[in-house]
């Protein structure tokens, strides 16, 4: 099981239960996780993956870091 709900805001987290059937073309390579999350626009969102631990996350919306679209793909 994945460790990563300590990383973000409980605001983010609610908001980003929202945002779980937005969540579109999930591709896993090796480490890598990635998706669209259709929110005001289309956001790319990436994840690595290493020992159970979310160890990087990115994002192309403008939250300035462990925003909603990354939370929901990993819901």
């Amino acid at each position: 099981m994945l460790k990563w709900l300590y990383q973000f805001d409980d605001e983010v987290l609610e908001r980003a239960k929202l945002y779980v059937d937005d969540v579109s073309n999930v591709k896993k390579i090796k480490d890598k996780i990635t998706c669209d999350v259709r929110g005001s626009n289309l956001y790319y969102v990436r994840l690595t993956i290493k020992n159970e631990l979310v160890t990087q996350f990115s994002c192309t919306c403008p939250y300035y870091s462990n925003c909603k679209h990354e939370a929901a793909l990993l819901y």
